[in-house]
This record gives C-alpha cells, sequence and structure tokens, in this order.
C-alpha cells in the first residue's frame, strides 16, 4: 500500500539500504541470520511492489509486453550469473567475502536509482510525482492537447497545401496511456475504442486522399476552378 501514495523511486532506494543493511548484519554482526532473513523479505517486497510497476509510468501500454518481458529475461540472467560466481567466491574466499560482494552490487544499485531520480527530476519528474500529481499532469497534458489541435490548420489550406506533419502527429507514450485510461474510466472497452481509433484514421485517410486528387487536378486542370 505504500508504494500506492509515494512515488515508486524513494521506496526502491529504501529496499536496497535496507538490504544493504541486512548484509552489513551478515558479514559484521553475530545476530541470528533470521534477523537479516526477515529484513530482507521486507526490503523485496518493497522494492518488487515499487520497481515493476515504475515501469507501466514511462512505457507505451502496447510495449509493456516486450519491456517486462527484457526485464524478465535480464533478471534470469543475473540470476543465472550471480549464483554462480557467488558459489566461487564462497568457496574460495568464504561467506564474509561473499557478503561484501553482494554489498558491491547493493552500492551499484543505489547510485543507480539515485542517477534516475536526477534525471526524472530534471525531465519533468513523472516518476518523482505522487499519484495524485501525476494525475495533475496528464490533465494538462490532455488541455495542451486539445488546445493544440484546436489551432491546427485544415486539411486544405488556402495555398492548397495539405499540411499533413500536423494533422497525424505521433502520439507519445503518456498519451497512449491517457487514452487507454479514459476509455476505462468511461466504460468504453479498450477493444471499442480502437475500433473507433481504427474508423476515424481511416475517414482522416480518405479526406486526405480526396484533398490531394482535387489540388493534383486543380493544378493539372485550372479552369475546374472556375
Amino acid at each position: 500500500m505504500i508504494p500506492d501514495k509515494i512515488s515508486p523511486p524513494p521506496t526502491v532506494l529504501t529496499s536496497i539500504i535496507m538490504t544493504l543493511g541486512a548484509y552489513g548484519l551478515l558479514a559484521f554482526t553475530f545476530l541470528h541470520p533470521y534477523v537479516a532473513a526477515v529484513i530482507m523479505a521486507l526490503a523485496y517486497s518493497i522494492c518488487a511492489s515499487s520497481l515493476w510497476p515504475m515501469v507501466s509510468l514511462v512505457v507505451p501500454e502496447y510495449q509493456l509486453g516486450t519491456a517486462y518481458g527484457m526485464m524478465q529475461s535480464i533478471q534470469n540472467l543475473g540470476l543465472a550469473l550471480v549464483g554462480y560466481a557467488a558459489g566461487i567466491v564462497s568457496a574460495q574466499y568464504g561467506y564474509f567475502m561473499l557478503s561484501l560482494m553482494f554489498m558491491l552490487w547493493l552500492a551499484l544499485s543505489t547510485v543507480s536509482i539515485v542517477l534516475l531520480w536526477a534525471w526524472d527530476a530534471g525531465n519533468g519528474g513523472y516518476l518523482n510525482a505522487s499519484p495524485s500529481r501525476r494525475k495533475e499532469m496528464d490533465e494538462e497534458e490532455v488541455q495542451s492537447i486539445m488546445e493544440e489541435s484546436e489551432g491546427r490548420r485544415p486539411l486544405i489550406s488556402d495555398s492548397s497545401v495539405l499540411d499533413i506533419s500536423t494533422s497525424f502527429r505521433a502520439a507519445t507514450a503518456r498519451e497512449l496511456r491517457r487514452k487507454y485510461r479514459t476509455s476505462i474510466e468511461h466504460g468504453a472497452h479498450p477493444q471499442h475504442s480502437q475500433s473507433a481509433e481504427f474508423h476515424r484514421s481511416i475517414a482522416e485517410g480518405a479526406s486526405i486522399n480526396l484533398g490531394m486528387s482535387y489540388n493534383f487536378t486543380s493544378v493539372a486542370n485550372p479552369s475546374i476552378l472556375k
């Protein structure tokens, strides 16, 4: 429930610090290993509930399957390689060096999440924003898109030049997420909204073809304009 109330980067950083402390207990204290194991379990719960949902905030919905598949593949590769390396280190150098090795990887993870936090803060702060703030940012983007669409030029301008680039602007990741969430909030099935979007694109394409035919015909035979 905590990751649903605050932004993901702080919770991921908290889980990494907790895991780092747990390995410190194993390496430098004589506490029962169950204490460190419980801390690790809590830290992993916090990390998993914050790290994986963070992907859906920055990746378009139609690419989520690919993104999660790549993440799972990289995670499995890391489990295989690190498990093999952990066996070699523990056999040759002991469990103390093994704990230090894991602490080193956790230190690198801490640097990575801090860099991600800083990068997002300098690029709009969408990841660092709370859920309520992200909703406000989505609404502001919707408003800006509506204002932009109202200010677009018509398909056939006075100079008979088609403005295709502005009429068919590629949707951003946040726009695609907003369209999907809006259809869900208003009770529309995603397939219905996709079907409507498909028919709208066909209609717009037909209007463009009609406009292009009109322009080319007028150039070839100016008498039709009289």
